[in-house]
């Protein structure tokens, strides 16, 4: 059921925050981990895993409480879809990680398959069926890739995502490296298609943090530089494309900033402390809602909402901090331009990397025992 809803994770059928058919899919699976957790008298999760899921749904509590009282002071129903969302999202959590705790690499190394699976069939089709269609149209401009998504930027992250899961299934040997470097250089190709900013400020961030953590994993960055200079050398409209996208960016930083909400924090400030939560964006004369996940944190849940989030990501690192960073601030560097926190498959990857993490740990105990007794 787990590498059924990676599959069909980027198939968006309805509008953003609808459920998709990966969501049905995942609901079976949450089902079946209620009945096996009843059911079985061995069923445990280590103290890790735990410190992490207590972080998770007090974060939820949090979102869920706050939201109730904006929804009760505004009397508006419509916001208390938000802590639907996230409670979703941590149930996700909790999936991967019991199935992680019980199937370990062999869990990590399904998740890998089933995603690389699902960006190639993406790229296929946006190779084939979509360059096919603009040239019977006559079409000389770049298509942004979307897969099956319904914007470029969820295909990006997506495959930022997958390409971070996959790092670190390599990183403790959980899948080999000829199946590692094609999995990479799929999710490269994809983040490339997908022409998102964004994914490339945070794909460069993360090859740089790659670089000066671990230097055997420099053939990794190698495949990833490949990619890029020859997906972006074969046609000089994408050349152009990518070169302008960036100008623009960088002639409208303070437009960056104000569409995106961030002037909100400035000119709204008292609800830095508690958080004015998420929608109603009427009060702040708005168009659209906070568009990254760092101000959403910061705004939307204010001090303590924050900090339950950041206590969660710290237990993830914590037992192998370093290795930790160098999958988490690439995402993090990815939230400053877009609103991933409610992205579902962002979950899906904190479960991966603290299964990565916590198996690496494992490993590192064992050899230092065995240091011991030599």
């Amino acid at each position: 059921t787990w590498v059924l809803y990676c599959l069909l994770s980027p198939v968006y059928v309805f509008q953003s925050g609808l459920p998709q058919p990966a969501d049905y899919v995942m609901v079976i699976a949450l089902v079946a981990l209620v009945m096996y957790a009843i059911s079985s008298k061995e069923f445990t999760i280590n103290s890790y895993y735990r410190s992490i899921l207590i972080s998770a749904f007090g974060f939820v509590i949090y979102v869920v409480l706050l939201t109730l009282f904006w929804s009760f002071k505004l009397s508006d129903p419509a916001i208390l879809r938000f802590p639907v969302y996230y409670g979703y999202d941590v149930f996700v959590l909790t999936t991967g990680l019991v199935l992680g705790a019980i199937y370990r690499e062999q869990f990590l190394k399904l998740t890998v398959l089933a995603i690389s699976i699902t960006i190639i069939i993406q790229i296929m089709y946006m190779l084939i069926v979509e360059d096919y269609i603009f040239s019977m149209r006559g079409s000389s401009f770049v298509i942004r890739g979307i897969g099956f998504f319904n914007n470029p930027n969820q295909f990006g992250y997506f495959a930022l995502l997958g390409m971070m899961i996959t790092v670190s299934s390599i990183w403790v040997g959980a899948i080999g490296r000829p199946l590692g470097m094609m999995a990479v250089s799929v999710c490269v190709f994809a983040i490339v298609m997908s022409m998102s900013y964004a994914a490339y400020l945070a794909l460069l961030i993360f090859i740089f943090l790659l670089l000066v953590y671990r230097f055997s994993i420099v053939i990794i960055s190698g495949i990833i530089i490949v990619i890029l200079t020859a997906y972006l050398a074969r046609d000089s409209n994408v050349v152009e494309a990518v070169v302008s996208q960036i100008q623009y960016e960088l002639a409208e930083v303070n437009n960056f900033f104000r569409v995106r909400g961030y002037f909100r924090m400035f000119e709204y400030p008292k609800y830095l402390l508690l958080g004015a939560g998420e929608g109603a964006i009427y009060r702040f004369g708005a168009e659209r809602e906070f568009h990254s996940t760092i101000g959403t944190l910061l705004f939307c849940y204010g001090i303590p909402g924050t900090i339950l989030f950041f206590t969660m990501i710290w237990r993830i690192i914590r037992i192998n901090m370093l290795p930790g960073l160098v999958f988490i601030v690439p995402l993090m560097m990815y939230g400053i331009a877009h609103q991933g926190l409610r992205f579902t498959f962002f979950w899906v990857t904190l479960s991966c990397i603290s299964l990565a993490i916590y198996l690496d740990a494992c490993r590192q105990e064992r050899k230092i025992i065995q240091d011991t007794e030599n």
